[in-house]
């Protein structure tokens, strides 16, 4: 039921817009503070990181990928800690006050007011988390096009350099293999184990990072999809809270927020798509079971995207 009679006189301010204003003080300065925790984060482990990922000791970067797995979990846990924090100090404030204040009062455009300020705050915040996390990816961003190609060449340089242990004759490699495999002999039938050379052996792990890096353009697209949708929705609410309501641009900023919420998913399995066809082509021998870990993430896409 709605609460018409609460606030009749709107010349006494409530008790709660000291607490309102106060909840967005104190809302900016929490977030001042975590930005500069993850601008410190950030600065001390980038070099870190760096130095990890190019320690030719370490041939599948597990030193890195422990590192920065611990640097993303801090970073995950400021978030977690920010969605807290706006979910009691903003949202749970705002709901619970919209309520009791009627429906022409000045009041209520400030609640509105004050809500958009903090989400607008928040935005700033995101830009600067994602900012680091962009980061902290960059660490590993070597040149894997050089790296893939390093190893094709090295195939075609060694395929036709051994010899039967058993006969002596001569031995071609069929194609790149990234795990030790068993090599007939044509001439006398013996089985000869290829142990293909650490070089090769990251091709099963260069493949995703190399189809990832060239499809890349695809997920931004899908990403840019996301931001405009909820840019949109926060015009959208800007116009209905301001003292002039356009109600046609109301309707035309929601209408191009629904399309582009419709519109975004495609480009996701877009992007799915072409990852793993360059992940194929990039290794062929592990297409039969990357082709059902598509099918797994298509799926579960879907399912959360319905």
């Amino acid at each position: 039921m709605f609460n018409f009679f609460k606030n009749k006189d709107d010349r006494n301010p409530p008790e709660w817009l000291a607490e309102m204003n106060d909840n967005r003080q104190r809302w900016f300065a929490f977030l001042e503070k975590l930005e500069i925790r993850m601008d410190e984060l950030g600065e001390a482990a980038i070099p870190e990181l760096v130095e990890a990922y190019n320690d030719k000791t370490d041939s599948y970067h597990q030193i890195w990928h422990n590192m920065a797995s611990g640097v993303r979990g801090q970073y995950k846990s400021i978030m977690d800690k920010v969605r807290a924090v706006k979910e009691q100090k903003v949202n749970d404030f705002f709901n619970y006050h919209i309520d009791q204040v009627k429906f022409d009062s000045e009041y209520r455009d400030l609640l509105y007011n004050f809500r958009s300020d903090c989400i607008d705050r928040e935005n700033i915040f995101e830009a600067k988390h994602q900012h680091w996390i962009d980061k902290i990816r960059a660490t590993e961003d070597e040149d894997l096009e050089l790296k893939y190609q390093n190893i094709l060449n090295e195939y075609e340089e060694i395929k036709h350099q051994f010899a039967c242990k058993q006969c002596g004759g001569a031995l071609v490699i069929p194609k790149m293999f990234f795990i030790s495999t068993y090599i007939s002999c044509p001439h006398c039938q013996t089985q000869n184990t290829f142990q293909p050379s650490t070089q090769a052996q990251q091709l099963e792990y260069l493949g995703r990072s190399l189809a990832e890096k060239r499809t890349a353009h695809l997920l931004e697209a899908y990403h840019q999809a996301v931001d405009r949708e909820r840019d949109l929705y926060h015009q959208r609410h800007r116009v209905e809270v301001s003292a002039n309501k356009d109600k046609q641009q109301i309707i035309d900023l929601e209408n191009q927020r629904k399309e582009t919420i419709e519109n975004a998913p495609a480009l996701y399995e877009k992007y799915l798509r072409a990852m793993f066809d360059e992940w194929h082509k990039i290794v062929p021998d592990l297409q039969e079971q990357n082709e059902r870990f598509y099918e797994s993430q298509l799926r579960q896409f879907r399912k959360h995207n319905r």
